[in-house]
Formats: structure tokens, sequence, C-alpha cells
């Protein structure tokens, strides 16, 4: 039986529709998103429809009238324009799947860790491993002791500001837009020096303990006598940069989180 009512009306927006059918959606998929996002707007869309991709009914064309009469009063997109709308829509859906497997991944890690299952150390490397092999396990080391560093940091701001969910919540909101900021525009500098001073920085995040310490695990230096953090470009360590992003949002969403501390 059908749950929805078939006086129902999917109200979409005619240029938008016509737009994601440019991007290669089906007529179902791009309807329904646009009216279950509230004909937001493309990315809205886009997202809807990512999050919805495996339902069963994706693909079903709805039984009722489509209403398209609704006009946007965003401009007409060219068609070049509509090509790189598809490309840097389609880059964010896939940032946003890898961020949310990243953060399932730092889930299950936690509860494991907090359950006892899960090891403190690792596997010995075996004596024969070839000299390439060897690398890659040293870089693969590196890269899971700074991650655990990380960890630790957070843990440690998390325990050190223990009575104060609210303060430690912002602080960790905070340190996510910095490093996201980072993510997303590695070439801009602005979003790559800090002044330790600003009051609002200071509030957030520089007057907790853990707070500064964390970004320095993230690659920001202090410069210009201490006043400011700056992260050079050549020294942008996306691996680092993502596995924070991971550690963060885990910290804010994880129950687990800070629950052992070593």
């Amino acid at each position: 039986m059908d749950s929805q009512p078939e006086t129902n009306v999917i109200e979409v927006d005619r240029k938008l529709l016509r737009e994601l059918e440019a991007m290669g959606f089906p007529l179902s998929r791009a309807a329904k998103a646009l009216h279950y996002s509230g004909n937001a707007g493309l990315e809205d869309a886009v997202n809807w429809i990512i999050d919805h991709e495996n339902d069963a009914d994706i693909d079903q064309i709805p039984l009722v009238a489509v209403n398209i009469e609704i006009n946007s009063s965003e401009p007409e997109c060219t068609t070049e324009e509509i090509k790189m709308k598809v490309k840097e829509l389609r880059d964010r859906a896939h940032q946003k799947k890898e961020e949310k497997k990243s953060e399932r991944e730092s889930e299950k890690v936690e509860r494991r860790r907090a359950l006892g299952f899960l090891s403190e150390n690792p596997a010995p490397v075996n004596p024969s491993t070839p000299t390439v092999q060897k690398k890659m396990n040293l870089l693969s080391v590196m890269s899971v002791t700074k991650a655990e560093h990380m960890r630790e940091c957070l843990r440690s701001l998390k325990q050190n500001h223990k009575g104060d969910d609210a303060r430690v919540k912002r602080a960790f909101q905070t340190l996510l837009i910095y490093v996201g900021n980072v993510i997303k525009n590695p070439n801009e500098e602005k979003f790559r020096k800090i002044r330790v001073g600003n009051p609002l920085f200071q509030d957030r995040v520089g007057s907790m303990k853990g707070g500064i310490e964390f970004l320095e695990l993230c690659g920001f230096e202090r410069t210009e006598g201490g006043n400011f953090l700056f992260l050079p470009r050549d020294k942008v360590d996306m691996a680092a940069l993502n596995s924070a992003d991971s550690l963060l949002r885990s910290a804010l969403t994880n129950p687990f989180f800070g629950v052992l501390s070593h």
C-alpha cells in the first residue's frame, strides 16, 4: 500500500529540474530531491540524492502530478557552467562520502578500544620485509603515531575541562572549522594563518589546554614572535588533516570518545 496519498503534489523548480537532468540524474530522482530538499538549490538536491541513493524506491516515478511552475530567482546557467557545477557537486559528494566513511571507522575503533578489544601495541615488523615495504610500513607507523597523538590531545582537552561540556564542544567545533578550511582551501593563506591574540580564538581554543597543541600536530607553527600560528603551504599534510577532521567529528558525535585514556 502506498504510504503517500496520491493527492499530494511534488513541487519542483523547473530550472533546477532541468539542470539536474542535464547532470545525468533521472527525472524521478531529480524531482524527489528538489521536492524533499525544499527546492533550496542544486547542492541540497544532490546531497539528498547521495543520502537516499540506496532507498528501494529512489527510481520509482511518483504516482502524482509534478508541478514545475515554480520559477527560480537564480539566472540560467550555460552549458559550461553546468559542467563546472557537476564537477564541483560530485567532488563534494565524494568528499562527503569519504568523511562519513572515516567517521564510521573512527567510531568503530573507539568502541573497540572502550570495550578492550583493540590492542595498543602494533604488530612487529617482519625483518625480512623488502626495503620498499619497510619504508611504507615506517610511513604508516608515523601516520598512526601522529593520529594517536592527536587523539590523545583531544582526550586530554576533554579531561582537562571535565564538567564544561559546552565549552569543550565549542572548542572541537572551532578546531574542525580551522582544519576543514585548510582541507578545502589549501592554497589560501588566510585559512592557514591564525592570530593567537584574537579574542575569539583565545576564548574558543587558545585558552583551552590542548587546543593550540592540536593545531601544532596538524602542522601549524608559531611565527612572528609567537603572535601567529601559520601552516606553510609546502608543509600541508592532507593525510594528517583528514585524520584530524575525522577525529574531531568522532569527538563531537561519539559518546565513547575520551572514555579511556593512556
